[in-house]
């Protein structure tokens, strides 16, 4: 046993920190290293499909202060709040807009503001209570949206849309065929019993068919896996 070994687990035992190089750094610790040093991806333009109150694209833009950022939040209530948490920094873009795999217009039950992140065009949100709030959305596809705007060749594509990650790839085939997204993170149930989310394996399925494979995944949350609804982050790499 050598000298640094000792040393390194001395530290670890005395800080409680576990110590790598960062060279060494597990996939799935830190998506910015990952995307960086182990895939070789350059981070210039990144897109927010379900962003809610602007929380990820906040701390997209702590990690990659040079990157564009388009945020995507259908809920008009929820769009409001992004654009105030963003406003004053020129690279976040917010668009109150769902992303999908057609151009439509949708209506959906709203979750009230503390659970507004759950809203979703996959489920009834309403949970058998014909009085709750409702909305029409807009929905445009990602190739439409990409070619309407000139823009291209995405990063990062991170969806979080509440079971609907599916339809939002459907509606980026001909950018996938293309290769024009790099890397993308996907919002995945890790139990067969959670309804809720997207299972993890039909991503894999479907990527796979257009070369984009799994990696890693990023912020598990296993607090309710004893109920079988754990979830958590997958990414997805082209090849």
């Amino acid at each position: 046993m050598n000298i640094s070994y000792q040393l390194r687990k001395a530290l670890i035992n005395l800080t409680g920190y576990w110590i790598y190089k960062k060279r060494d750094l597990p996939i799935g610790v830190d998506l910015k290293e990952d995307l960086i040093n182990k895939f070789n991806i350059t981070t210039k333009l990144l897109f927010d499909v379900g962003a809610n109150y602007g929380q990820t694209a906040l701390y997209y833009r702590e990690e990659f202060p040079n990157a564009q950022i388009y945020s995507f939040e259908p809920v008009k209530q929820s769009f409001d709040i992004l654009v105030k948490n963003t406003r004053k920094f020129q690279n976040i873009h917010c668009f109150n807009i769902a992303l999908g795999d057609k151009k439509a217009e949708v209506e959906i039950f709203l979750h009230d503001e503390v659970f507004s992140a759950c809203n979703s065009l996959k489920f009834d949100n309403s949970e058998g209570n014909t009085a709750a709030p409702k909305e029409i959305v807009k929905v445009t596809s990602l190739n439409d949206f990409v070619n309407e705007n000139k823009i291209g060749p995405i990063d990062l594509l991170k969806i979080d849309t509440e079971g609907y990650e599916l339809e939002v790839l459907k509606g980026a085939e001909n950018l996938l065929t293309n290769k024009s997204v790099n890397a993308i993170l996907c919002e995945v149930a890790l139990s067969g019993t959670n309804k809720r989310n997207t299972q993890l394996n039909d991503l894999i399925i479907y990527l796979d068919n257009l070369e984009y494979y799994f990696v890693g995944l990023y912020h598990t949350n296993i607090g309710s896996y004893k109920q079988g609804i754990a979830w958590s982050n997958a990414l997805f790499i082209k090849k």
